[in-house]
């Protein structure tokens, strides 16, 4: 009795597939249909390995792919991240110097207000007329009431 079996040699050639060759080896008391059972079994076992590493290969490549257009996607992210915090960084650093300019404004404002005040009353000392201080106050309170339209004009809309 001669059994033949299939051993799986390398290719030639570098591929991840296997070549098969036959080769007869005998068995001592086994029949033949046994043997040939057998080595159908362990070629259908070996086929369906084969199958399954091909469809292994084929998601592992898909997951490859996948993996690197996330790190692609992640990278940019990242990089969107970095140029946000820097206008962020930037915005923040323009908020605090337009508070200091306000600031100084207030303190500008100020400070014309008191040197309006002392003059005011430089000219009251030296016996100028109280009407251009009520011509003053006058063009003040036009001013309000013309801010006071303003708003109420705003709040119409």
């Amino acid at each position: 009795m001669i059994i033949t079996f299939k051993k799986l040699f390398p290719p030639p050639h570098p591929t991840p597939n296997f070549c098969f060759q036959s080769q007869s080896v005998p068995v001592p008391g086994e029949s033949e249909t046994v043997v040939a059972a057998k080595a159908t079994d362990v070629e259908g076992r070996l086929s369906a390995l084969l199958q399954e590493t091909k469809e292994l290969k084929n998601e592992i490549k898909a997951l490859s792919e996948e993996r690197t257009a996330i790190k692609e996607q992640l990278d940019s992210s990242n990089s969107t991240i970095v140029i946000l915090q820097n206008e962020k960084n930037q915005l923040e650093v323009n908020i605090t110097d337009s508070k200091k300019e306000q600031d100084d404004l207030l303190v500008l404002l100020a400070d014309q207000d008191q040197k309006i005040l002392s003059l005011k009353h430089k000219l009251k000392e030296l016996g100028h007329p109280d009407e251009e201080e009520d011509e003053l106050e006058s063009i003040d309170q036009d001013d309000e009431d013309d801010e006071d339209e303003v708003d109420n004009n705003q709040g119409d809309n």
